[in-house]
């Protein structure tokens, strides 16, 4: 049984999409940012009007340049369950995760030697001093692009 909300949802999707059935409008559309709000001042609104959300992802929509903002639930009625739940796990956490570093790269907020050092070291427990000083410098970065 869907909720209002996803009623909701379903209506303001179809309507800023081009195609007409959510099946197919949902496909239009895909993710350019995440972020999760640090306090409540910072929270917004999730396009099936619940407010106040916390984890936000915006979604553009390049058929015809429209934008959107979804919480970590809509989220999954998009693209079924996804990176999107570990990303906000590790954001909660401090950490970064697989998810959050190929997110990084692909959004170019690091870059493909950074991926590639941090998909290596990511789940070590052992680190070399020189690993984790250059480890420290990008887990910060990564982060500051997921907090608003």
């Amino acid at each position: 049984m869907e909720t209002r909300n996803a009623y909701t949802l379903f209506k303001k999707v179809i309507d800023l999409s081009v195609a007409k059935t959510w099946e197919e409008a949902k496909k239009e559309w895909e993710q350019i940012n995440i972020t999760e709000a640090d306090d409540e001042e910072d929270y917004g609104e999730c396009t099936c009007g619940k407010y106040p959300i916390k984890e936000m992802i915006q979604l553009f929509n390049p058929r015809n340049r429209n934008e959107i903002i979804v919480g970590n639930c809509c989220i999954n009625r998009f693209f079924g369950e996804t990176k999107y739940n570990k990303i906000f796990s590790a954001i909660k956490k401090g950490r970064v995760n697989k998810a959050m570093i190929d997110d990084s790269f692909k959004k170019d907020f690091i870059t493909e030697w950074e991926r590639d050092f941090m998909n290596n070291v990511w789940r070590k427990k052992r680190l070399t001093i020189k690993q984790k000083k250059v480890r420290d410098k990008i887990i910060p970065k990564i982060l500051s692009k997921y907090k608003k």
